[in-house]
């Protein structure tokens, strides 16, 4: 019996671990990449990647230090950051 609960207690174990994990990647990718924050046009982008305009899903490709510019296909002004 002893030999069960070990096995049950280390898979337990080894998921809480896969879950923080998952956890602290998202926390990380919200707060240093910004990814889910909301933009308008104007705002000067403080990491390249990809923003969606909300309205349209066009997505925009910027580098580091470059002003958002009114969504190309649809003139929308917010943006989500996807990447």
């Amino acid at each position: 019996m002893s030999r069960w609960k070990t096995v049950f207690w280390g898979v337990v174990g080894a998921a809480a671990a896969v879950v923080a994990g998952t956890f602290a990647r998202r926390k990380y990718e919200e707060t240093v990449l910004e990814i889910g924050h909301e933009f308008r046009t104007g705002e000067v982008v403080a990491r390249e990647g990809g923003y969606q305009c909300e309205q349209c899903g066009y997505v925009l490709s910027l580098a580091a230090g470059k002003r958002l510019p009114p969504c190309p296909k649809c003139a929308h002004s917010r943006f989500l950051k996807i990447s």
